[in-house]
């Protein structure tokens, strides 16, 4: 069989048809998303033998003149002496007196929560074009320890005190609200303090590596957490939350995101962004 020819042409056509609708309204897909609704169409059409495996899809694209573009992190000037004497002199004797297990990093990042991802599957020689870009933000503060063993539990800053789409919900993360969406040297000590006062009950002690963000006070004195900050100039090789953690979060965040904007076109629904 020829890499051009479709085993099933009707799933194939089904599949380019709402490819070409989600591109109409600008937006994005990625490969796993294609192959996800192949496979729910393969369902609705009992084809019951059918894959959607990388080499379906490779083959798919081919047919169709499909590439993956861009629609229309950061790694500053880092001070490798500082941060190695560092690591050495300051890092590795810590890291002596704790376990992995209570070894933490923590890290604010700012999430677009509405704005959709700027890669898709899109035709040859079509112009490659995207909806408005939403500037809804909030933050989020994400952690864990070294051994992986354990996750802090996900602080999220918004700037509404009372969502909407918060009510008669019970909500899986922290949140607190101040004006700006933004972390706060008030807010960020009121988390240690609680998190020091629930380390205290159960017996333990922690060790906290920091960037220098103007928000986390260096003075602030706790009885369970030690905090260590990174040299200035050197966090983004040094940071563990830097080094794809946040970005992993961020992608499983716009999948999701995306998936229900997409399962509202297919229902013929407007997708609902609720913020306040």
């Amino acid at each position: 069989m020829k890499l051009t020819q479709a085993r099933y042409p009707k799933l194939d056509e089904g599949v380019l048809m709402w490819l070409k609708q989600a591109r109409g309204q600008n937006l994005p897909v990625s490969g796993d998303l294609i192959k996800e609704k192949a496979m729910k169409l393969a369902e609705l059409m009992d084809i019951p033998d059918f894959m959607a495996s990388d080499g379906w899809l490779d083959h798919f694209k081919k047919r169709h003149g499909i590439t993956f573009k861009t629609v229309q992190g950061e790694a500053g000037a880092v001070d490798s002496q500082s941060l190695l004497e560092w690591q050495q002199q300051v890092l590795r004797p810590l890291l002596r007196q704790f376990s992995a297990d209570d070894v933490f990093n923590l890290d604010e990042t700012g999430l677009f929560w509405q704005l959709l991802p700027n890669k898709t599957m899109d035709f040859t020689g079509e112009q490659c074009t995207g909806g408005k870009k939403s500037k809804q933000r909030i933050t989020l503060l994400v952690g864990a320890n070294i051994s992986g063993s354990e996750k802090f539990p996900l602080l999220v800053i918004g700037a509404s005190k009372k969502p909407r789409a918060f009510k008669n919900k019970e909500i899986p993360v922290e949140y607190k609200a101040n004006s700006k969406a933004w972390m706060t040297a008030k807010l960020f000590e009121e988390m240690l303090r609680g998190w020091d006062g629930r380390l205290g009950q159960q017996g333990r002690r922690v060790l906290v590596c920091l960037d220098n963000f103007t928000d986390h006070p260096p003075e602030l004195q706790l009885n369970k957490i030690q905090l260590d900050f990174f040299p200035p100039n050197t966090t983004a090789n040094s940071q563990p939350m830097d080094q794809g953690i946040i970005e992993n979060l961020k992608r499983h965040y716009k999948k999701l995101l995306l998936c229900h904007r997409l399962e509202a076109m297919d229902e013929g629904k407007e997708f609902k962004k609720q913020s306040k």
